[in-house]
């Protein structure tokens, strides 16, 4: 990936309060890094592509009245991502109880309502049949 190609990752961030769509701050950003942090920040940016692409199949599909699970959601990033993009639908995410906590500061962080986060396993989902509507996971 090409520092062009990471300066268009940044462009396209879905986050609505996009500091990088300035591109002198990319620039500047860009020439601060050492080679090996500039590999870092490719490496994240196939991930932020990644996750624009997922998160935009799993909205073609979600209704607004949707609840819609997210198994092994981590720090919560795609689900508060998705709630800002459909907020008439209901977000749940599910992980290990420290992705959780991390998850619960990203939602305080990015003020959404319509997220909660349960501390849980895969292999036993702590809800009932059929209370969900769309089951997600991703680089799980």
């Amino acid at each position: 990936m090409s520092t062009e190609t990471l300066r268009r990752e940044y462009r396209e961030s879905p986050t609505p309060d996009n500091q990088w769509a300035d591109e002198t701050i990319v620039d500047a950003y860009l020439r601060s890094l050492s080679e090996e942090e500039k590999e870092r920040e490719i490496y994240i940016a196939k991930h932020r592509y990644h996750d624009r692409l997922f998160i935009g199949q799993v909205l073609e599909e979600v209704r607004p009245s949707d609840v819609v699970l997210d198994v092994g959601c981590a720090q919560g990033e795609i689900l508060t991502t998705m709630s800002q993009l459909q907020p008439n639908a209901r977000y749940i995410g599910l992980d290990l109880p420290l992705m959780v906590q991390k998850a619960q500061q990203e939602k305080e962080r990015s003020h959404t309502e319509n997220v909660d986060f349960v501390a849980g396993s895969y292999e036993r989902l702590p809800f009932a049949d059929e209370s969900v509507d769309c089951i997600t996971s991703s680089l799980v």
